[in-house]
């Protein structure tokens, strides 16, 4: 975001929260609307399909803000993740891109979970947002391709861009703890979705291969 404040477009993030505010992070606008939930009385009854109705209301509470807020800024366009689809109902006279950040049914089998009504509901409105954006890009291959089975929608591949100014670095601790060994380092959840099962087939080989990690 602050990369294309630099490059002058005005940037405005809209995003869920605890409260409603409105604030600037530098040249970023940063906009936070309170989250509904249903009261507790209710939810206790029928727990899960009360989650649904509160997404809904939020998702129309979302659309209701961009709606207004795009009739003072006039946005080029939207990015939405694709992951909780934000912005489902937002008008289509707002150009919509959509990030793909997983896919929801696909995200459930490799954790093993059986699919529910609700999570089909999920399901559903995942889909919908991505077949109704104006574009559609994924962050690799492999979830362009899901994308392209799952949903029937072409996903152009942009890979995600390193973040600016990395912090300057200190090996102190690496020279006085660990430069004497050799190590694999894994960066991720320890779940089926980040590979650890393919990890966790590999890792014998390697070992044998490498015997001083």
């Amino acid at each position: 975001c602050a990369a294309l404040a630099v490059k002058g477009h005005e940037v405005h993030v809209v995003l869920f929260s605890d409260r409603d505010a409105a604030w600037r992070d530098g040249d970023v606008h940063v906009h936070e609307l309170r989250l509904w939930q249903s009261p507790e009385r209710l939810r206790a009854v029928r727990k899960r399909w009360f989650e649904i109705f509160d997404e809904v209301v939020n998702l129309v509470k979302m659309r209701r803000y961009i709606k207004a807020l795009n009739a003072i800024v006039q946005f080029s366009c939207v990015q939405t993740p694709s992951y909780a689809y934000p912005c489902l109902f937002l008008p289509r006279s707002i150009p919509l891109i959509c990030r793909m950040s997983s896919i929801h049914r696909l995200w459930l089998d490799s954790y093993g979970h059986m699919a529910s009504k609700q999570q089909r509901i999920r399901e559903l409105f995942e889909r919908w947002q991505v077949r109704s954006a104006h574009a559609v890009f994924a962050p690799s291959r492999f979830l362009a391709q899901c994308t392209r089975r799952e949903y029937g929608v072409e996903a152009a591949v942009i890979p995600s861009i390193p973040e600016f100014g990395l912090p300057e670095e200190d090996e102190t601790f690496y020279r006085n703890n660990l430069s004497q060994f050799s190590y694999l380092l894994y960066f991720g959840h320890l779940s089926r979705i980040k590979g650890i099962d393919v990890l966790n087939e590999a890792l014998p080989q390697i070992l044998q291969d490498y015997p001083e990690l």
